[in-house]
């Protein structure tokens, strides 16, 4: 399973930098040199740090975006 399609072919890489597993002869490594499974381990790691949980990123992103149009989010409203 591939989790983009920005691929590029590793055929010098012999392991994954994840977990160093010995690359199967038909299995391609992510941009970064992870086998499917430390890719999505890493994916769903980072969703549920930045994206899914109140983190401090996403408060400044959200910020940012509300900035771009010209708005203020609620809760910085109820701050002032």
């Amino acid at each position: 399973m591939l989790l983009s399609l920005n691929v590029r072919d590793n055929s010098r890489r012999r392991s994954c930098r994840g977990c160093n597993r010995p690359r199967a002869e038909d299995e391609l490594f992510s941009w970064r040199g992870l086998c499917s499974d430390c890719g999505l381990e890493r994916f769903m790691a980072y969703a549920e740090r930045d994206y899914l949980a109140d983190s401090e990123w996403l408060l400044k992103w959200r910020r940012g975006i509300a900035a771009s149009a010209g708005a203020i989010l609620p809760e910085d409203l109820e701050r002032s």
